[in-house]
């Protein structure tokens, strides 16, 4: 009992890192791209870019929540799905870290770069709290 509780919020905690990824990069990384009119950097492909990565975030995180859920409601293991998410938001996380690497010459978008390597550290820690949930399952008696 108390493996399965700390599997599922290992499981919330990382939809929760996921969910304040999409803010951030909604909020403060997106606006700070439009407004910018450094020579340096297109906005409109960037934009293009983090949209895409907050589409897959939000599917990401709601495939951990389907999950919890149909776990709770059949007890049917989706542990492969399981892995493939926790790959998905590393990968995302390197994508972001791309975007970082990106941004990081030029002094205007200096602020953007560290706040989107903030990001990636959320994504790395939501991949390892899903992997950490992978191997907390519930495993079967003999």
């Amino acid at each position: 009992m108390e493996k399965k509780i700390l599997w599922h919020r290992m499981l919330y905690l990382s939809v929760g890192l996921i969910t304040a990824v999409v803010l951030i990069i909604t909020l403060v990384i997106i606006p700070i791209i439009l407004f910018n009119h450094s020579q340096n950097t297109e906005p409109a492909s960037a934009i293009v870019g983090f949209s895409l990565n907050i589409v897959f975030q939000l599917l990401i995180a709601y495939g951990l929540i389907w999950i919890v859920r149909i776990y709770k409601r059949t007890k049917e293991e989706k542990k492969e799905l399981l892995i493939i998410l926790g790959v998905g938001a590393l990968i995302m996380g390197l994508f972001l870290s791309d975007a970082a690497f990106a941004f990081i010459d030029d002094s205007d978008m200096f602020f953007a770069s560290v706040v989107i390597f903030i990001c990636v550290a959320l994504d790395f820690l939501a991949s390892l709290f899903v992997f950490i949930a992978r191997i907390l399952w519930k495993r079967k008696l003999r």
